[in-house]
């Protein structure tokens, strides 16, 4: 029950960031976006892991697969608020809901798990359930949907890398190293990428980078 619990907050609140995002997304690229969001992260869960698991939790291993599961979810969001340039918030979710489709897809092959009659069913009865429940009218414009099954698809392989790396640390200090290595990994496209924040955005951007972490 607290696992519901958690998720359903979880959901809740990317859902409201996300609309906000949008909102943001007129006066901010999408990397940039990325980059404050885990630099907020990491200013706030970094000291969290060092005095919960101690300073050596702090630093991420193994770095190669920790790397490569960061990246994966820089161009998932990132590719998630770039869309939502071109096409509707609504229109945008469902193209990420690809994710669990690809995550059920590649289970057998890169997490050796049993694919199964009843979990194939779950995800193609949840993704049609999610359909109903946002109608998608898909009605932007169409480099808007290829972005944002790009998102789906990477986002996907972040959830199969998460699984991979489960047992490496407490699923606390590997959101906390997603964070550190993408804010050096987005580190040379901030020159390129950064606006300075209007005044009349300070309460908008604030609300994003609380509910992204938190969320």
């Amino acid at each position: 029950m607290t696992g519901i619990l958690f998720l359903t907050t979880a959901l809740s609140l990317n859902a409201v960031k996300d609309g906000v995002a949008k909102i943001l997304g007129a006066n901010y690229s999408p990397l940039m976006l990325v980059w404050i969001h885990l630099v907020f992260a990491s200013l706030v869960l970094v000291p969290i892991v060092w005095k919960k698991y101690g300073k050596t939790m702090v630093i991420p291993r193994p770095l190669g697969p920790q790397t490569l599961r960061c990246a994966l979810f820089i161009l998932g969001i990132g590719q998630f608020y770039w869309s939502l340039n071109y096409i509707p918030l609504a229109d945008t979710t469902a193209m990420v809901f690809i994710a669990p489709f690809v995550v059920t897809a590649l289970s057998p092959l890169l997490l050796r798990e049993k694919l199964g009659l009843h979990r194939t069913m779950a995800v193609i009865v949840g993704f049609i359930g999610m359909l109903v429940i946002l109608r998608p009218d898909l009605g932007g414009e169409r480099i808007g949907y290829v972005i944002g099954l790009g998102a789906g698809c990477s986002l996907g392989l972040f959830y199969i890398a998460n699984r991979k790396l489960a047992a490496a640390q407490p699923q606390l200090a590997a959101v906390t190293y997603t964070a550190m290595i993408g804010v050096l990994l987005l580190l040379p496209t901030v020159p390129f990428t950064w606006a300075a924040p209007q005044m009349d955005d300070v309460g908008l951007l604030s609300a994003f980078l609380v509910l992204a972490t938190v969320g």
